[in-house]
């Protein structure tokens, strides 16, 4: 049922205010979490995780703490940011 599944979801703002808790453009970071994750921090697809979809055979060497933070939203922002600081957003599909 879609009902059920909607409870599953974290709250979107405790989401978003761990997004936008970086300094970047925040809009555009939420809008790229949601199109790359639907805001879900466990999602994962092949070898991409987390909220911003982060390639783990590319980026996780980046990070000690990437297998054990991954789905933590606030951690995973973070890694994130950290890609956005270096590349933009060139590594994601989602690109605003």
């Amino acid at each position: 049922m879609a009902g059920d599944e909607d409870a599953a979801l974290p709250a979107e703002g405790t989401v978003a205010d761990a997004i936008c808790s970086l300094p970047w453009p925040c809009a555009e970071a939420v809008a790229v979490a949601r199109c790359e994750s639907t805001l879900r921090p466990w999602a994962t697809n092949g070898d991409h995780y987390g909220l911003f979809q982060i390639r783990a055979s590319l980026h996780a060497w980046r990070w000690p703490d990437f297998w054990m933070a991954w789905s933590e939203p606030v951690r995973a922002s973070q890694m994130a940011f950290d890609l956005w600081s270096e590349q933009g957003w060139r590594p994601w599909s989602c690109a605003p």
